[in-house]
């Protein structure tokens, strides 16, 4: 008979060498004018701001930690089998981006000057902390290689959100900091189906493909007011080479 309970952990990390950060935002800008009568008239406007921030560099980390148990298997070696499980996920992202922006007729104090440069730094940080309830299947060929694949949904997901801004402005030699914090809630669903071989007894090598996604479900709440974050979805997905030792 096959172990029919099982625990399951993983982790793994990686750098992010490129990318870009997608911004769509709308923002209503609500005035009041004042005529010579003493009258005034108030109007709104509401504009949609669309931006793409490149991304220089980055890192990403995860550890998955499930508990299940086998559903249904061929053998009592196990050799094919599907197990349910339910399990926690923490994800982990960071994102930078630095540039250097030259500024015409910059003012410093009262004096106007012709060009300024300013040096920009910003970092992102995302971390979820989710539930997971899924499927893990297996395949045996021989006796050396199998197909293996996961499939689960993430019915809650805590998301945290941090953004760090500095400018240093070289000319005028000032520098300016922002900080905000966001909160929300959300749901996604991870799938991953690789290729293993057995190199050694219960020591596997894997290739395969993964791809993971989880978007927030409404307003990302946070400490500015003058920066909400109406909508957060992230994804990734690629082509994975691993290792593991199953008993």
């Amino acid at each position: 008979m096959p172990n029919w309970y099982f625990i399951g952990a993983s982790f793994g990390f990686g750098d992010i060498d490129k990318g870009a950060l997608k911004l769509d935002n709308k923002a209503t800008i609500q005035s009041t004018t004042t005529f010579s009568d003493e009258s005034s008239e108030q109007s709104s406007d509401t504009s949609e701001l669309s931006a793409q921030i490149d991304i220089d560099s980055g890192d990403l980390q995860y550890f998955n930690l499930d508990f299940g148990a086998t559903l249904w298997s061929s053998s009592k070696k196990g050799k094919n089998k599907i197990q349910a499980f339910a399990g926690y996920q923490r994800w982990a992202e960071e994102y930078i981006q630095r540039s250097n922006i030259i500024l015409t007729n910059c003012v410093s104090g009262d004096t106007l000057l012709q060009n300024c440069n300013i040096e920009s730094f910003i970092s992102n940080e995302l971390l979820f902390n989710s539930i997971r309830l899924g499927l893990n299947g297996k395949a045996t060929f021989n006796e050396f290689f199998q197909i293996s694949g996961s499939v689960s949904y993430i019915p809650y997901s805590n998301i945290e959100y941090e953004e760090i801004g500095e400018s240093n402005n070289s000319t005028t030699n000032t520098t300016s900091k922002s900080e905000f914090d966001r909160d929300g809630t959300g749901t996604g669903y991870n799938f991953k189906i690789s290729i293993d071989y057995e190199i050694l007894p219960l020591l596997f090598l894997s290739a395969g493909y993964k791809f993971w996604k989880i978007k927030a479900k409404d307003k990302v709440e946070g400490t500015s007011d003058s920066f909400p974050l109406d909508g957060l979805e992230i994804e990734r997905q690629g082509f994975t080479l691993g290792a593991s030792f199953r008993y």
